[in-house]
Protein backbone atom coordinates (compact mmCIF):
# COMPACT_ATOMS: atom_id res chain seq x y z
CA UNK A 1 0.00 0.00 0.00
CA UNK A 2 0.89 3.68 -0.12
CA UNK A 3 0.17 6.45 2.33
CA UNK A 4 0.97 10.13 1.94
CA UNK A 5 0.18 11.97 5.18
CA UNK A 6 0.25 15.33 3.36
CA UNK A 7 -2.64 14.49 1.02
CA UNK A 8 -6.36 14.63 1.79
CA UNK A 9 -8.40 11.44 1.66
CA UNK A 10 -11.91 10.89 0.33
CA UNK A 11 -14.31 8.29 1.72
CA UNK A 12 -16.62 7.11 -1.04
CA UNK A 13 -18.38 4.34 0.86
CA UNK A 14 -18.57 3.85 4.61
CA UNK A 15 -20.67 1.15 6.28
CA UNK A 16 -21.70 0.89 9.90
CA UNK A 17 -23.46 -1.88 11.78
CA UNK A 18 -25.11 -1.11 15.10
CA UNK A 19 -27.35 -2.84 17.60
CA UNK A 20 -29.91 -0.98 19.67
CA UNK A 21 -33.58 -0.39 20.37
CA UNK A 22 -35.78 1.89 18.32
CA UNK A 23 -38.97 3.38 19.68
CA UNK A 24 -40.45 3.54 16.20
CA UNK A 25 -39.73 4.63 12.66
CA UNK A 26 -41.44 7.46 10.88
CA UNK A 27 -42.34 6.68 7.26
CA UNK A 28 -40.67 8.86 4.65
CA UNK A 29 -42.81 11.70 3.38
CA UNK A 30 -43.24 11.74 -0.39
CA UNK A 31 -41.79 14.89 -1.90
CA UNK A 32 -42.70 16.64 -5.08
CA UNK A 33 -40.34 15.66 -7.90
CA UNK A 34 -39.60 19.32 -8.67
CA UNK A 35 -37.60 19.69 -5.44
CA UNK A 36 -35.06 17.15 -6.65
CA UNK A 37 -34.65 18.31 -10.27
CA UNK A 38 -31.01 19.00 -11.14
CA UNK A 39 -31.31 19.75 -14.83
CA UNK A 40 -31.98 18.13 -18.21
CA UNK A 41 -29.99 16.15 -20.77
CA UNK A 42 -30.59 13.93 -23.79
CA UNK A 43 -30.86 10.17 -23.11
CA UNK A 44 -30.98 7.41 -25.76
CA UNK A 45 -33.93 4.99 -25.71
CA UNK A 46 -33.86 2.22 -28.33
CA UNK A 47 -37.48 2.53 -29.52
CA UNK A 48 -37.48 6.33 -29.84
CA UNK A 49 -33.89 7.55 -30.03
CA UNK A 50 -32.76 10.64 -28.12
CA UNK A 51 -35.23 12.15 -25.63
CA UNK A 52 -34.56 15.21 -23.46
CA UNK A 53 -34.95 13.92 -19.88
CA UNK A 54 -35.18 15.57 -16.48
CA UNK A 55 -32.34 14.62 -14.11
CA UNK A 56 -33.20 14.17 -10.42
CA UNK A 57 -31.19 13.83 -7.21
CA UNK A 58 -32.07 10.47 -5.64
CA UNK A 59 -32.07 11.59 -2.00
CA UNK A 60 -34.69 14.28 -2.72
CA UNK A 61 -36.76 12.43 -5.29
CA UNK A 62 -40.49 11.92 -4.85
CA UNK A 63 -42.84 10.55 -7.54
CA UNK A 64 -41.18 10.91 -10.95
CA UNK A 65 -42.75 10.30 -14.36
CA UNK A 66 -40.47 8.92 -17.07
CA UNK A 67 -38.58 9.57 -19.15
CA UNK A 68 -36.14 10.65 -16.45
CA UNK A 69 -32.84 9.81 -14.79
CA UNK A 70 -32.34 9.57 -11.02
CA UNK A 71 -28.72 10.03 -9.94
CA UNK A 72 -26.94 9.03 -6.74
CA UNK A 73 -23.28 8.70 -5.74
CA UNK A 74 -23.43 4.92 -6.16
CA UNK A 75 -26.14 4.36 -8.79
CA UNK A 76 -28.02 5.74 -11.78
CA UNK A 77 -31.67 4.80 -12.32
CA UNK A 78 -33.21 5.27 -15.77
CA UNK A 79 -36.99 5.72 -15.77
CA UNK A 80 -38.17 4.93 -19.32
CA UNK A 81 -41.08 6.67 -21.05
CA UNK A 82 -44.37 5.27 -19.75
CA UNK A 83 -42.95 4.36 -16.33
CA UNK A 84 -43.18 5.99 -12.90
CA UNK A 85 -40.61 5.81 -10.08
CA UNK A 86 -41.26 6.63 -6.42
CA UNK A 87 -39.55 5.91 -3.11
CA UNK A 88 -41.34 3.60 -0.67
CA UNK A 89 -41.38 4.11 3.11
CA UNK A 90 -37.91 2.55 3.39
CA UNK A 91 -36.44 4.71 0.63
CA UNK A 92 -36.26 1.96 -2.02
CA UNK A 93 -37.19 3.09 -5.53
CA UNK A 94 -40.33 1.35 -6.84
CA UNK A 95 -40.91 1.50 -10.61
CA UNK A 96 -44.26 0.81 -12.24
CA UNK A 97 -45.26 0.72 -15.90
CA UNK A 98 -48.30 2.77 -16.77
CA UNK A 99 -51.14 1.04 -18.62
CA UNK A 100 -50.13 2.78 -21.84
CA UNK A 101 -46.37 2.21 -21.33
CA UNK A 102 -44.12 0.28 -23.67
Amino acid sequence: GHANPDEAIQLVNLRLSAIGKLTGLEPRQERAGGEARKGRRPVWFKPTGWIECAIYERDLAGRIEGPAVIEALDATIVVPPGWTARPNESGHIIMEASSHGE
